[in-house]
């Protein structure tokens, strides 16, 4: 329940983000590795973490988009960035799980 919540913290957050803001994906990668740390990740972890990475990334893009008229370059420069942080929260949870599993 704390993962899906600091998820929707994210998403909000998201929804209010300029270009540049990726303050909101800090929230994503508390998420990620709280889902990691709870074993919310050892069945189907692939499934669910593309699910709440386009949840999100969405979220950042209708929030780029509102709050910056006409800035769609904006929203693919915050989404690519957006993109490659989330990557690292993956990886970094995917290692964790690895290191619990031995």
């Amino acid at each position: 329940m704390q993962c899906i919540a600091v998820l929707v913290v994210a998403s909000l957050s998201a929804m209010g983000a300029t270009s540049g803001d990726l303050t909101s994906l800090v929230y994503f990668g508390l998420a990620v590795l709280l889902a990691s740390l709870y074993g919310l990740l050892d069945r189907y972890a692939i499934p669910k973490l593309v699910s709440a990475m386009s949840i999100y990334g969405l979220c950042l893009a209708l929030g780029t988009l509102h709050n910056e008229a006409g800035a769609t370059l904006a929203v693919l420069l915050n989404l690519i960035a957006a993109g490659f942080v989330a990557y690292l929260f993956v990886v970094v949870a995917m290692a964790r799980l690895r290191e619990m599993q031995n």
